[in-house]
C-alpha cells in the first residue's frame, strides 16, 4: 500500500525547505537584503517582497518573517484544496499536490518537494522537473538579466570557473561557442528551487530558441530540454541532446572528406568498406520540428547507448539536410526512404554512419566526455 503523507507531516518538511532557502541566501544575519533577496526562489522571494512593500522604503525585513510570509501563502494555496479538519484534512494526496501545483507553480513546486521529502521514496527530480513544466516564459528566469539565481561568470580566464564542478563547466563551455559566435546568450547560474540548489546553464537565441541543462550541487547532470520563446516545449531523449542542434554541434569537431579508397581510409583513420556495424536502422520515424531532430521510432531493438548515438547523428543532419527533405517526406517512415543509418566503434570512437539515398552522407565521429556525454570528434562528408 502506497504510504499516506500526513497533512502536518507535510507542512513542517516544507517549513524546513523554506527555512534553509532563507537562511541560505542569508547566512551572516537575520536580515534580508535586496540583494540575498535576489537569491530567492519564487515563492520565498514573492514573500521577501511583500514584506517590503508592506513595510515601506528602508525598512528592514527579518528572514524569521519572510518564512513566516512564504508558509502564510502556501497554506492559503493549500486551504483550497486540502481544507483543514475530518479525515481528508488530515492527509495530503497526490492529487492534491497537482492540484497546488496547477493553482500556484512557486508554492507548488515547493509543496512538491516538501512532499517528495516525507514520502522518502519517490524521485525528487519530479519537483525540479514540474517547475520548469509549468512556468509559462520559466526560460527569462535563466537569463541574465533575470533576478532568479545568482549569476556566475564561467568564461574562459574568469576565476569563479574555479569554484564550478567540472561537468557544468564542459556544457558551459559548448553554449558559450555561440555567445561568442554571436548569436546567442549563454548563461550559467546558481539556483535554488524545488528545496534544491541547483546550477542552470540556459542558451537564449537570437530566434526563439532556448536550451536548458540542470545539474545537481555537485555537477551531477539532472534533466536538460528545449524552450520556445522562452516556454517549457520538451525535455530531451537524452542528457545534453542540445548540443548537437544546428551549428553547436559543429563546434570542436575536425570537419573532414571521406576518401574513396580503403587505403587511404585506413591511413587516415577512417572506416573501411570492411567496417562492421553492431547495428543498422533501415527504417523508422522520427520526430522534428523546425530547428532539429530530438526523437526517432523504429522496429529495431536500440540499447541506451546506442538510441543516444542514433538521435544526436540525426540531430546533426537535420541542418546538413533534413531540414530540406521533412517538409516534403512522411516523418513516420523517413528513416528507410532516405537512407539508413549504422552504429558501431571504430578505435577510440563511437561511430554513427548514415549512408544517404542520395548525396548527403555523412560519418560522424564521436568521443565521450568526463561527465559521459557525447562529443562530436569528426565530421566527415562523403559524397
Amino acid at each position: 500500500m502506497a504510504k499516506r503523507i500526513e497533512t502536518r507531516d507535510a507542512q513542517q518538511a516544507l517549513g524546513g525547505l523554506v527555512r534553509r532557502e532563507v537562511k541560505d541566501a542569508s547566512p551572516n544575519n537575520d536580515v534580508v537584503s535586496k540583494t540575498e533577496a535576489e537569491k530567492l526562489g519564487p515563492l520565498t522571494r514573492r514573500a521577501a517582497d511583500e514584506l517590503r512593500a508592506t513595510k515601506g522604503k528602508g525598512a528592514r525585513v527579518r528572514t524569521e518573517e519572510v518564512v513566516d510570509r512564504a508558509m502564510q501563502i502556501a497554506m492559503g494555496v493549500w486551504k483550497q484544496f486540502n481544507p483543514p479538519g475530518g479525515p481528508d484534512g488530515r492527509y495530503l494526496s497526490k492529487r492534491e499536490v497537482d492540484a497546488i501545483d496547477k493553482a500556484d507553480a512557486a508554492v507548488g513546486a515547493m509543496t512538491r518537494a516538501a512532499y517528495l521529502a516525507v514520502k522518502n521514496g519517490e524521485d525528487a527530480n519530479l519537483a525540479v522537473r514540474k517547475f520548469v513544466e509549468s512556468n509559462a516564459g520559466v526560460g527569462a528566469l535563466f537569463r541574465k538579466g533575470s533576478s532568479f539565481g545568482a549569476v556566475i561568470d564561467a568564461r574562459p580566464g574568469q576565476p569563479a570557473r574555479a569554484e564550478v564542478p567540472k561537468h557544468v563547466l564542459e556544457a558551459f563551455d559548448v553554449y558559450y561557442q555561440a555567445e561568442a559566435a554571436d548569436w546567442a546568450s549563454a548563461t550559467l547560474k546558481a539556483v535554488h528551487f524545488g528545496g534544491r540548489d541547483l546550477y542552470a546553464v540556459h542558451l537564449g537565441t537570437d530566434g526563439d530558441d532556448g536550451y536548458l541543462e540542470l545539474f545537481e550541487a555537485d555537477g551531477t547532470p539532472l534533466a536538460s530540454g528545449r524552450l520556445w520563446a522562452d516556454d517549457f516545449a520538451r525535455w530531451d531523449a537524452f542528457f545534453g541532446l542540445g548540443r548537437f542542434t544546428g551549428t553547436l554541434g559543429t563546434y570542436g569537431a575536425t570537419l573532414t572528406e571521406g576518401l574513396s579508397e580503403d587505403d587511404e581510409r585506413a591511413a587516415a583513420g577512417q572506416i573501411t568498406s570492411a567496417w562492421a556495424p553492431e547495428l543498422v536502422i533501415a527504417s523508422g520515424g522520427v520526430s522534428h520540428d523546425a530547428s532539429s531532430i530530438w526523437d526517432l521510432q523504429t522496429p529495431t531493438s536500440l540499447t541506451p547507448a546506442q538510441r543516444e548515438v542514433a538521435i544526436a547523428a540525426l540531430d546533426l543532419m537535420f541542418d546538413r539536410s533534413f531540414r530540406f527533405q521533412l517538409p516534403h517526406a512522411d516523418a513516420a517512415s523517413f528513416l528507410g526512404q532516405q537512407g539508413q543509418l549504422r552504429i558501431g566503434t571504430h578505435g577510440d570512437h563511437i561511430v554513427a554512419d548514415w549512408r544517404d539515398i542520395d548525396d548527403a552522407s555523412r560519418t560522424f565521429y564521436f568521443t565521450r566526455q568526463p561527465s559521459g556525454a557525447l562529443r562530436l570528434a569528426i565530421d566527415q562528408f562523403n559524397n
